[in-house]
């Protein structure tokens, strides 16, 4: 997180306008994809999201609403929804049956209150089997990874990760203090990225335009590929780092 991509505003100036904008480490978030039956380490993807709930008070059951929405069968889990359920609201539509393309579909299945606790840790990305980057992650997930885990350990933890310019490795990470004796669930941890978010504001005098792109990048050549490109107007708290805090 000291890399320059990282820095919490990138402002580029040009005469009349400038360009803002931010970079966003998507694996520092809990992939709801991981979820899926195609994922070979799906049990311990459950039990972080067991922790998650857990965490923020909500009903870990929950995570079998997830798995029926991403799953390709109609069988109904215990605390589950299928087609039967969704179609017989006031509004009818039929579960997704696939990996999440976005987090907000979590809305058509979670109650407004779930969706709007969880959304802040949630990310949807493409490949069922990625990992949390343990150096981006924040002090909230590092201490879901164990439900004995304090919020203050998981601060101390991240303090001393960034002093030290990152980990080199999972085991440098799973090595330190506060995880002495805990139970980690080390197939879920990486320390490379390979999924960004890219937030742009640009200005040119008193007209703005707003950009949010998903980005692969190939780790071993740095090649980039979009995923998705939103051209909406974004609610940004770091568009104020123009000059004349243009909104």
């Amino acid at each position: 997180l000291g890399e320059k991509w990282a820095e919490e505003n990138l402002t580029y100036d040009f005469e009349l306008g400038g360009v803002n904008l931010k970079i966003i480490d998507l694996q520092a978030s809990f992939n709801v994809n991981t979820l899926s039956e195609g994922n070979p380490r799906r049990s311990s993807s459950r039990a972080f999201f067991s922790n998650l709930t857990g965490a923020l008070f909500l009903d870990p059951g929950s995570v079998e609403l997830f798995e029926d929405w991403i799953d390709e069968d109609s069988e109904l889990r215990p605390n589950g929804q299928e087609d039967f359920e969704y179609l017989s609201l006031e509004t009818p539509y039929r579960a997704g049956n696939s990996l999440l393309s976005d987090v907000s579909e979590a809305a058509l299945f979670l109650d407004a209150e779930s969706f709007r606790v969880l959304k802040p840790y949630l990310v949807s990305l493409p490949s069922p089997s990625s990992l949390l980057n343990v150096n981006t992650i924040g002090a909230p997930i590092i201490q879901m990874l164990n439900n004995e885990l304090t919020l203050e350990a998981a601060k101390s933890i991240a303090l001393f990760r960034d002093s030290e310019e990152g980990f080199d490795t999972v085991e440098e990470f799973l090595q330190t203090p506060e995880l002495a004796g805990l139970r980690i669930p080390r197939e879920l941890l990486g320390i490379q990225s390979n999924f960004f978010e890219i937030r742009i504001i640009a200005r040119y005098r008193e007209q703005f335009s707003y950009l949010r792109s998903i980005l692969y990048r190939d780790s071993s050549d740095g090649g980039s590929l979009i995923l998705r490109r939103d051209f909406s107007k974004m609610v940004n708290s770091f568009s104020q780092s123009f000059p004349d805090g243009g909104d």
